[in-house]
């Protein structure tokens, strides 16, 4: 994801823009160890640019991805600001299937209301570099994988420990997403549907930046045992 962010950075006429619509659809995984190739192409007309793409990894299609690009209006300037009072990270990383705790984005997700609080990353790490302003759109998009996550074992009842395979992301902004904006997500879970011996899990998501809507997230993923989750890595763990 974050590789075609910063290619779209290099389209000519890309300054001066945001990223209004970013969507990824997986069909296997990248592994770390292998190189990976972006195929990409874009479409330019007077408000939009369109940046297409797939990534190939030896010769399999990984996913294929689409993002659009739109002038910042006035609203990317003129947010709200107010000082955000960072919760603790109460969350268990193991629970967000996340190693470190400093990776960890959100905050507990309260059940009366669906809302879960998106926490400031912390100094020195890669979501606290870049623009001093706004974040990256892949910043507010891992925070809705990390509170689809946490859903999904305590909404949807999925046992902690399952296997969930990533298969579509997509984020639709307004505008720009402020730093120094407190900022939550007002989670939407989906029952989720069983497809032969996999379930398909859904969450649908409002993005709130200091109690106003600015945009809103979606993920799925399959829900899978252990057994299916390592052959769909070609047998690694």
């Amino acid at each position: 994801m974050e590789g075609a962010l910063q290619l779209a950075d290099h389209i000519p006429g890309a300054r001066g823009r945001f990223v209004r619509l970013v969507e990824f659809r997986f069909r296997r995984f990248c592994e770390k160890q292998e190189r990976a190739t972006f195929e990409a192409r874009y479409e330019r007309t007077v408000d939009v640019i369109r940046f297409d793409g797939r990534v190939v990894q030896q010769g399999q299609e990984l996913c294929t991805f689409g993002l659009e690009l739109v002038p910042r209006g006035p609203a990317a300037h003129t947010a709200a600001t107010s000082s955000i009072a960072a919760p603790r990270r109460t969350v268990d990383p193991a629970l967000l299937h996340k190693l470190h705790p400093d990776n960890v984005l959100v905050a507990a997700l309260d059940q009366r209301d669906g809302t879960c609080t998106i926490l400031p990353p912390p100094p020195g790490h890669f979501f606290a570099t870049g623009d001093p302003r706004l974040h990256s759109p892949l910043y507010v998009l891992e925070a809705a994988r990390q509170a689809f996550i946490q859903a999904a074992h305590s909404v949807l009842e999925i046992p902690r420990g399952t296997a969930m395979n990533l298969i579509d992301a997509r984020l639709v902004l307004a505008a720009p997403v402020p730093r120094e904006v407190p900022l939550q997500l007002r989670l939407a879970p989906e029952s989720p549907k069983r497809l032969g011996t996999m379930l398909l899990a859904e969450v649908n998501a409002t993005l709130l930046a200091a109690g106003r809507e600015l945009g809103t997230a979606s993920i799925k993923a399959q829900v899978v045992d252990q057994d299916t989750y390592r052959r769909s890595r070609g047998g690694r763990a």
